[in-house]
C-alpha cells in the first residue's frame, strides 16, 4: 500500500495566521540587517551660489568636504553631492517694504561620488563664518544693514525724553548729529555733514550673497557606513609620539598671560609646502599689525565686511613671535578660522606647532580697554577643521592623533580633549580658485535712495533708549529673572 504524505487540517483563517506568522519571523530576522540611521554634522562647500538677488526655485548644490568632527564616520563620504533649490527669496530691494533680507533653502536629495543616489535628509545648522543668522526650516537671514556700529551714535545714548519724540531730522546724519546740536543750527552744515558721510561711511551691503566656495554646515542623516581603513604611509616613531605628547603646549599674550589658545596641531613638511597646503584649503595669509592694517580692520568692522587677510593678535610660543599664520574667513570681520604656526626642532627635524582657534565674535576688553575677538570655547572643533580642510585639498596625509588626557578640560572658558593632530605635507596640485562673483551693485540714484529709507527706518523705530529698553526687558536673561521671580504654581 503506498504511503501518502502526512497532512494536517488546519481550522478556518489557519492559513493566513501562518503566513502571516511566517512573514513577521522574516521581517525580524532581517532586522540586524538593516542599516542604522545616524545624524552627523558635515562640512559642505557650495559649488553653485545662492542669493536673494535671484529667484526662487533656483538650483544650487554643494559637495561633502569632511565631518565637524574628525572622529565620526560620515554619513556621505568626503566628495559626495548634497543639492536642493531656494524655496523662497525675499529681498530688501529698496528697503520699502522690509529691512532684512531672508531666503530659505529647500534640500532634497543626496548623490554618492560614483553619481548613486542615496536616501538622506539635511538640515542647514549655519554658514561658515557668515554675518548672516540661520533658523529653523534652513532659513537665512540677512543683516539690519542700518544697525551698523557707526549708527550707535544716532542718539541712543541720549536719556529718556518727550523730546525724544520730535527729533530733528539732523539725527539721520548718524554722528553727525552731535555736530549739527553742538556747533551751528543751520541746515547747509547737516547737508555738508551728510554728504561726507555717504561718501567716508559705506552702508553695509543688505542682501543675501552666498557665492560658490562657501562653507556651510549641516546636520545630515541617512544610513550608517563603516569606517574605511586606510594604510598608514608613515607610522609615527614612538620618540616622536612622546615628544609630542610632552612638548610645551601654553601660549602667552604679548604682557606673558597665558592665553586661552593651545598647541593642538603639527605638520610635517617644508614652508613652501605648508603654504601649499593651505592656500589650496581656501586659507590665506595674515597682514602685519600696524596702523595701516588697523585703521583697514576698524573699516571693515564698522561697515561690515570682510577682511581676508586681517592681522592677528600678536601670541608668543617659548618667547617667539609665530613664523607662519594662516586664516579663512567669509564675510564678517568678526568670524574667522585661524592658526599660528611655529618652526621648532623635533628628534626627527624640524616640525610646525600649530594653535588652531575659532574667533566667532567681537568683544571688548576691559583690561587692555581694546575690541578683541571672542574664541569658541570647543576647541576641538577648530582643530577639526583644519584637519578636514588640509585633507579635502588633498595636501597632506593624517598620521596620527596623540592623545594627551592631562590636557583634558570642560569649563566656562574652553573645552578640549587635549589631543593634538599630526599631519605630513603630500605633493599635489596648486589650488585652483572659484570663480569670482558678488551681489550686482544697485545704480547710483537707487542705492542713495535705498539707504535713505534704511536709515530712516532706523532712526525712527531703533535709534532711541525706548526701543532698546523694549529690547532689554524682552532679552533671555531678563525672561529668566522674571520667571524665578514669579511665585511657584499651586495646584
Amino acid at each position: 500500500m503506498a504511503s501518502s504524505p502526512l497532512s494536517v487540517r488546519l481550522p478556518d483563517g489557519g492559513e493566513a495566521l501562518l503566513r502571516n506568522l511566517a512573514l513577521a519571523a522574516l521581517g525580524l530576522g532581517l532586522l540586524p540587517l538593516a542599516a542604522e540611521r545616524v545624524s552627523q554634522e558635515l562640512l559642505v562647500r557650495l559649488t553653485t551660489p545662492v542669493t536673494t538677488t535671484s529667484k526662487a526655485g533656483a538650483r544650487f548644490d554643494g559637495v561633502v568636504t569632511g565631518c565637524a568632527r574628525a572622529d565620526c564616520i560620515a554619513v556621505l563620504p568626503v566628495g559626495s553631492t548634497i543639492y536642493g533649490f531656494v524655496r523662497q527669496v525675499l529681498p530688501v530691494g529698496f528697503g520699502v517694504r522690509r529691512e532684512r533680507a531672508s531666503m530659505a533653502l529647500e534640500f532634497t536629495g543626496c548623490r554618492l561620488p560614483d553619481g548613486v543616489e542615496t536616501s538622506c535628509r539635511s538640515e542647514l545648522l549655519s554658514i561658515d563664518n557668515a554675518r548672516e543668522t540661520v533658523t529653523k526650516g534652513n532659513r537665512i537671514h540677512g543683516i539690519l544693514a542700518a544697525d551698523h556700529p557707526h549708527s550707535l551714535l544716532s542718539g541712543v545714548w541720549f536719556r529718556p525724553s518727550t523730546a525724544l519724540v520730535t527729533r530733528s531730522l539732523s539725527g539721520l546724519n548718524g554722528a553727525g548729529k552731535l555736530l549739527y546740536s553742538g556747533i551751528a543750527p543751520h541746515p547747509v552744515f547737516a547737508g555738508v555733514i551728510l554728504i561726507t558721510r555717504l561718501a567716508i561711511l559705506r552702508l553695509p551691503e543688505p542682501e543675501i550673497y552666498v557665492p560658490a566656495g562657501t562653507d556651510l554646515i549641516l546636520l545630515v542623516s541617512g544610513e550608517a557606513r563603516e569606517r574605511s581603513q586606510e594604510v598608514d604611509p608613515a607610522p609615527l616613531r614612538d620618540s616622536l609620539a612622546v615628544w609630542l605628547a610632552e612638548a610645551p603646549v601654553r601660549v602667552a599674550t604679548p604682557e606673558g598671560t597665558t592665553a586661552v589658545d593651545i598647541i593642538n596641531f603639527a605638520f610635517r613638511g617644508s614652508d613652501a609646502e605648508l603654504a601649499l597646503a593651505f592656500l589650496g584649503a581656501g586659507w590665506t595669509t595674515a597682514d602685519d599689525l600696524n596702523k595701516r592694517t588697523f585703521a583697514r580692520s576698524y573699516r571693515a568692522f564698522t561697515e561690515m565686511r570682510p577682511y581676508p587677510t586681517a592681522p592677528v593678535s600678536p601670541m608668543r610660543y617659548g618667547g617667539r613671535l609665530p613664523d607662519r599664520v594662516f586664516q579663512k574667513s567669509f564675510n564678517t570681520m568678526a568670524k574667522r578660522h585661524h592658526v599660528r604656526l611655529w618652526n621648532v626642532p623635533s628628534p626627527e627635524g624640524p616640525l610646525w606647532l600649530g594653535a588652531a582657534t575659532h574667533d566667532v565674535g567681537i568683544a571688548f576688553d576691559w583690561k587692555r580697554l581694546i575690541l578683541t575677538h571672542r574664541i569658541d570655547r570647543e576647541l576641538d572643533r577648530e582643530r577639526d577643521k583644519v584637519l578636514a580642510d588640509l585633507s579635502y585639498a588633498g595636501c597632506v596625509t593624517p598620521i596620527a592623533t596623540v592623545a594627551r588626557p592631562d590636557l583634558a578640560r570642560n569649563n566656562a572658558k574652553l573645552s578640549t580633549d587635549g589631543a593634538l593632530h599630526f599631519v605630513e605635507a603630500k605633493s599635489c596640485e596648486p589650488p585652483v580658485p572659484h570663480p569670482s562673483g558678488s551681489v550686482k551693485k544697485p545704480s547710483l540714484g537707487k542705492a542713495i535712495l535705498r539707504r535713505t529709507i534704511l536709515e530712516a527706518r532706523h532712526y525712527v523705530f531703533r535709534g532711541n533708549a525706548y526701543y532698546w529698553t523694549f529690547r532689554g526687558l524682552r532679552s533671555q536673561p531678563m525672561q529668566n529673572l522674571y520667571a524665578r521671580s514669579r511665585p511657584a504654581a499651586t495646584k
